[in-house]
């Protein structure tokens, strides 16, 4: 779940309350994740720096998640 702490139409709560609910359903134990992007609005970030950083996390987490070892080639 991604979204923005300046966000005009959707407040980041949203977001939230969605990812606490989807916790609070799944019987999984795998984690549900929450990126709210810092001084961006509804278009997400609109620095090259902050993209780059959110797909870093993005790929970090699906990696993580999948197993995959980042070191191993």
């Amino acid at each position: 779940m991604m979204s923005s702490d300046h966000d005009d139409r959707v407040d980041p709560m949203h977001a939230r309350k969605f990812t606490a609910a989807l916790q609070w359903a799944s019987a999984s134990p795998a984690p549900i994740w929450l990126r709210i992007e810092q001084n961006a609005g509804h278009g997400g970030a609109d620095v090259i720096k902050q993209q780059v950083d959110a797909w870093a996390d993005r790929l970090a987490f699906l990696t993580q998640q999948l197993g995959l070892d980042p070191e191993r080639h």
